[in-house]
């Protein structure tokens, strides 16, 4: 009976298996990309709903939205620069900030991101804010 366990673990951990487009490495992929962005949006509007939103018109959440696209708009090139065959179509940037103290920022499948103010205390400036 262990045996017939162990195999079938081992079969459903290869079926899994896929390889990582960026690194070229094995990697365990238990649900499609696909699925994973879509309970992220679901996930990141309701944490959004949830939490103070800063106003996009807000200088420090327009800085956030302005250094977020610029980060995407460079990994965008990158990939097409060295031709790695991950699709970033589907993704649907979006980049807020959020009125809380902590020193925080997160980011989700699918390229949704959250930025604390906590957080902009200690960049102090759009190359810090780049480089977290």
């Amino acid at each position: 009976m262990n045996t017939y366990c162990y195999s079938f673990c081992i079969a459903l951990f290869l079926m899994g298996c896929s390889t990582n487009a960026i690194t070229g490495r094995k990697q365990l992929q238990l649900f499609p990309e696909s699925s994973l962005q879509q309970q992220a949006v679901g996930e990141y509007r309701s944490f959004l709903q949830q939490h103070n939103v800063v106003a996009a018109n807000n200088n420090n959440a327009a800085m956030v939205k302005r250094v977020g696209g610029n980060l995407a708009t460079a990994i965008k090139a990158y990939y097409a620069s060295r031709s790695k065959p991950v699709n970033l179509s589907s993704y649907q940037w979006e980049f807020n900030l959020v009125q809380d103290n902590q020193v925080n920022a997160w980011c989700m499948p699918g390229g949704k991101v959250v930025v604390y103010s906590g957080l902009l205390g200690v960049t102090q400036n759009e190359t810090a804010l780049a480089v977290v």
